[in-house]
């Protein structure tokens, strides 16, 4: 008996004092017995994710949604990035995510100089668009979700697109300069953060039926007084959206009227004149301009006026563009976007 008592202790001993690898435990060991420790899950080394960019919904609502995509740190990554976009979406993003731009097109190169990638994509991009419903909202977030996905590379800022080797001309039988035959191809290809989320209301791609080179007025004389808070420029894929911020000048709660706008060309210009302003309050001062480096424009500039309560801003494109003057509210902005 006394014999069988000391084996039972002897394994009660080795028990409470094995670690989980089978070495033996000091009286100072840790972790404690029992205890089973893991390595949190990482990232191999030679994987990386990439972001491509699918559209959601159709017509005036659509937008671009991220899809992440985990490839080998190996690869070509901006060729990697473009191909992964033209595949279009898996099952596994979701029945409500479409491809931008037509799964047949192949890419013809790519290469990257001085943060612009050039890239030239064969006639397909243009000849199957009906397969991406081709409408022009459609047409600028298939360009958007190309320079955005390229542009999520640390090493490109923007895209210039060719299609059989041009910008411009007849290739394979189509019109390369006018792409889908809505906003038609620019010259270079820029992020457009607007088209990103589902938009609000007025604030997506602009309705390009609107546009035309025709004088154009809005707005109408008041006595309240307006002021004048922000001038904003928005470089979009398609267009560039020139933003005017109005607050009441006397009650920033109030939303002011909108004062007598017009637009028009002069030459090549595009003039943007607003009267009725009581105060001038925005950070871009008449006399400044902003110089771009899209070449379908040179810059904007603020012009200083002669007349009191009359501001002039000046929109100078390389040729005369078309345009929409517009309003949008909360807060009011009065708003002209120019093709490019």
């Amino acid at each position: 008996m006394r014999g069988l008592l000391l084996a039972l202790l002897a394994l009660l001993t080795v028990a409470c004092t094995a670690l989980p690898d089978g070495s033996a435990a000091g009286p100072d060991s840790s972790p404690a017995a029992g205890t089973v420790s893991a390595e949190p899950t990482m990232q191999p080394d030679d994987v990386v994710d990439l972001t491509v960019y699918f559209r959601r919904g159709e017509g005036e609502g659509a937008h671009l949604v991220p899809v992440t995509r985990e490839t080998s740190i190996d690869g070509d990554l901006p060729l990697t990035a473009l191909e992964l976009l033209l595949a279009g979406p898996a099952e596994e993003d979701g029945r409500d995510l479409t491809a931008p731009l037509p799964t047949s097109t192949e890419v013809r190169s790519l290469r990257i100089e001085d943060g612009t990638a050039h890239v030239d994509l064969s006639h397909q991009v243009i000849t199957a668009a009906e397969s991406a419903n081709p409408s022009p909202e459609h047409e600028a977030l298939a360009l958007a979700a190309l320079v955005g996905t390229l542009c999520e590379l640390p090493a490109i800022e923007q895209v210039r697109l060719s299609v059989e080797g041009a910008q411009a001309g007849l290739r394979s039988g189509v019109d390369v300069g006018a792409f889908w035959g809505g906003w038609g191809l620019p010259k270079v290809l820029v992020p457009d953060d607007s088209v990103m989320s589902e938009p609000a209301e007025g604030e997506g791609v602009p309705d390009l039926a609107r546009f035309g080179g025709h004088n154009q007025e809005i707005g109408a004389p008041t006595d309240e007084g307006v002021a004048i808070t922000s001038v904003r420029i928005r470089d979009r894929t398609t267009y560039l959206r020139v933003v005017v911020e109005l607050e009441h000048a006397e009650d920033a709660d109030t939303s002011p009227a909108v004062p007598p706008a017009r637009a028009h060309r002069a030459g090549n210009d595009l003039v943007l004149e607003i009267d009725d302003i009581a105060h001038y309050d925005a950070d871009f001062a008449p006399g400044q301009r902003l110089e771009f480096d899209d070449p379908p424009f040179a810059g904007v500039r603020v012009d200083q006026t002669e007349r009191d309560g009359l501001v002039r801003i000046v929109v100078l494109p390389d040729q005369p563009r078309d345009f929409w003057l517009h309003t949008l509210s909360s807060p009011t902005r009065i708003v002209l976007d120019v093709r490019k």
